[in-house]
């Protein structure tokens, strides 16, 4: 038996090891007391990401099965809350050696907005102070992925999840799998429902090329237009239901060069459209 304390964070669990000195074998299990993640790195002076929102990661606990041997690892009956979201599953190495993980995933709920970052403020010049001279300047664009991570991928993963907040769109009962072998990463079997409607869709990342690759190819069915417009803009005078089906590419690694190659066929329709403000 164990029990480990470091400030806030209190560890207790078993372990039973076996063939130690030849082939070790591994169980046991761990869990923490509940604990506020901000306040421990405070205490251990490390530096965390300033949250727009003060209740975000102020509140996690977890608890596990765990077990080592014969080139597997594994954490069973995985069991983690964060603030309001509580995750349960499976994590598993299936080959050390490879850095091959199989992942099984259940989320009940997950506000990615509640965990948007305080942007860094732009300097001003005082009153009476000269503006900097602006001169033109090379941006270099941000890349989207870590090329070098996504090729080390060995992967295979099964999420499902109750509800989704992003940017300010709610969306419920997803599901995806996730596969990724030597640089090519495909989503595929990705189903949500949206405001009604519902949405399924399939995808690959390639990276393999001197430009990664992009592909797309799904559709969006019966999805009310006016709630969805209202959580990501201010338009509240369309009215309708909106149905989407594409199978779009595009090449690149940065926002800019994605929009310039971006092609394929795609169809979409408004019915029973609604302009209150045009009176149409």
């Amino acid at each position: 038996s164990l029990r480990i304390g470091l400030e806030q964070l209190q560890l207790s669990g078993r372990l039973e090891v076996a063939q130690l000195t030849t082939d070790p074998q591994v169980l046991g299990n761990l869990q923490s007391e509940p604990f506020n993640p901000r306040q421990l790195a405070a205490t251990l002076k490390q530096e965390l990401p300033q949250f727009l929102n003060d209740d975000a990661l102020t509140k996690l606990r977890f608890a596990s099965d765990l077990g080592y041997g014969d080139n597997k690892a594994r954490l069973e009956n995985l069991n983690i809350v964060l603030d309001d979201t509580q995750l349960n599953g499976t994590v598993a190495v299936t080959d050390v050696e490879k850095q091959a993980l199989s992942i099984k995933l259940k989320i009940d709920q997950l506000d990615l907005d509640k965990y948007q970052l305080v942007a860094e403020e732009t300097a001003v010049p005082g009153e009476g102070e000269p503006a900097p001279a602006s001169a033109p300047a090379a941006v270099t664009p941000l890349p989207i992925l870590p090329v070098e991570t996504v090729k080390a991928l060995n992967l295979d993963a099964n999420l499902k999840m109750g509800k989704l907040i992003a940017s300010g769109v709610e969306l419920t009962d997803i599901s995806m799998k996730t596969r990724a072998r030597n640089g090519l990463v495909k989503l595929s079997d990705l189903s949500a429902k949206l405001y009604q409607g519902t949405t399924r869709f399939d995808a690959a990342i390639d990276v393999r090329p001197q430009q990664p690759s992009w592909s797309f190819n799904g559709d969006i069915n019966k999805v009310q237009v006016k709630p969805l417009l209202a959580a990501v803009s201010e338009l509240d005078w369309i009215e309708g239901t909106f149905d989407f089906k594409g199978q779009l590419t595009a090449q690149g690694n940065d926002e800019l060069s994605l929009k310039k190659s971006l092609v394929g066929p795609a169809n979409f329709s408004l019915s029973n459209g609604v302009l209150r403000e045009l009176s149409v």
